[in-house]
């Protein structure tokens, strides 16, 4: 464990050696990588349209100013330069950065973030209480609260890990229950990204064990610090590019709807004459609400439907729809060739991608488009 009272600013590495240059350049990574992604989200945040589009920019915005302020410590810390108020910075955000990378998740997928504000306590009051032990001469209090200051930071590692792969594993199937172009395929990153933060977060605790004090001004600490840089970097991009929860593309749609009715009709009925008179499934941006705003009903009864009476999702139901369409423009006789024939599938059958349409396809007919033509044609 490190000496406890805090340390004075001081230096450990030889000026202008070739070392330090090298050194000084790869503890800064993780410094640049989250200045870098706070000021895209700031800049971001400042669009009003953005704003509408992402709410949860706000809480990116948060997560990493928290996170730049952590590696700003770590770069002092490892330069050599340490006081009280940079240690207690550092504990702070340290036990900020999980609770606020929660909230950013909660934000994401449309819940309310209130039931868990109580994940920042430990932020607000294990620092603050070590600094006024330490102030106070109670070095062995203060021990013991910097081992609590650990074992927090464990359990809120565990705890937003294990609860975020279940809410986005929550949030995947809403969006099949309202999109059909694969918006759901772009939540699968951040799973990945989630196991990441829980190993590498736990590296740290392991590297913990020896004390910051053992990898000061030694060459070893490159690894975590390109680590961190890689999987902060990875967590922007990601982040970046996340599709619009289904919340928002409602009140979008709804804002350009003049009218809302609603109807006595039976919905599945009334689905199945939709799909065959007006084929909405041509679309390749159709969403439920869509849906729901021409038989005049909203989205929840539609992934009812789907649900409990089709036992299938949105996404399938209209991918189902676009598969036996694009059969029968494979088995038209009209196309000159078998290369036009899955060309006209691929561009009029109203799937997102031509690879979406060759993976579906597959999925549902075990044949590939050309395999299914000469098949049909044999």
């Amino acid at each position: 464990m490190q000496n406890l009272p805090y340390l004075c600013p001081r230096s450990t590495l030889r000026p202008y050696s070739l070392f330090a240059i090298h050194y000084q350049l790869f503890i800064s990574f993780p410094l640049f990588t989250t200045l870098n992604w706070l000021l895209y989200f700031s800049l971001k945040l400042r669009n009003r349209e953005e704003r509408r589009k992402r709410p949860d920019t706000g809480w990116l915005v948060v997560f990493f100013a928290a996170s730049f302020v952590l590696y700003l410590c770590h770069f002092l810390y490892f330069s050599g330069v340490e006081n009280n108020a940079t240690q207690m910075l550092y504990f702070v955000c340290n036990l900020s950065v999980y609770p606020l990378f929660r909230f950013w998740m909660l934000r994401l997928t449309g819940r309310p973030i209130g039931a868990e504000a109580w994940l920042l306590l430990p932020a607000l009051l294990l620092p603050t209480a070590r600094m006024l032990c330490i102030r106070l001469g109670l070095t062995a209090v203060a021990e013991a609260i910097y081992t609590a200051e650990r074992l927090a930071f464990a359990a809120l590692v565990v705890y937003v890990v294990v609860r975020g792969l279940l809410l986005l594993r929550r949030y995947r199937i809403e969006l099949d229950d309202c999109f059909t172009d694969d918006r759901s395929s772009q939540l699968r990153p951040l799973n990945i990204l989630l196991w990441l933060f829980a190993a590498t977060a736990v590296l740290s605790m392991l590297l913990n064990i020896f004390g910051r004090e053992w990898f000061k001004g030694k060459t070893i600490v490159i690894v975590p610090a390109l680590l961190m840089s890689m999987l902060l970097w990875w967590l922007g991009f990601t982040t970046s590019r996340l599709p619009e929860s289904p919340e928002q593309t409602e009140r979008k749609i709804l804002r350009k709807s003049t009218a809302r009715q609603t109807t006595a009709t039976p919905l599945l009925p009334a689905l199945e004459r939709l799909m065959f008179e007006e084929r909405p499934y041509l679309n390749p941006q159709l969403t439920v609400i869509d849906v729901a705003q021409m038989l005049g009903t909203n989205r929840t009864y539609i992934s009812q439907l789907m649900r409990d009476e089709l036992h299938t999702t949105f996404a399938d139901y209209i991918n189902l729809q676009r598969v036996q369409y694009a059969k029968r423009l494979l088995q038209s006789a009209d196309a000159a060739s078998d290369h036009e024939a899955v060309q006209n599938a691929i561009a009029l059958a109203g799937f997102p991608s031509e690879s979406t349409f060759y993976r579906i396809f597959k999925q549902q007919t075990g044949l590939s488009p050309l395999q299914y033509r000469r098949r049909k044609q044999a």
